[in-house]
């Protein structure tokens, strides 16, 4: 899957809050892992 077929799980909002709060390099792994491990990450955090 590419990097922008991926992109499409996270919304734009979350993606440039990603962004601002933790910068690109999470954002990348972000992408790799998915959107549902995403909200799991950050409910813990």
């Amino acid at each position: 899957m590419s990097g922008i077929a991926q992109e499409k799980y996270i919304d734009d909002t979350e993606r440039i809050f990603l962004e601002d709060y933790v910068g690109k390099e999470f954002k990348v792994k972000v992408e790799k892992i998915g959107k549902k491990s995403l909200s799991v990450g950050l409910n813990i955090v």
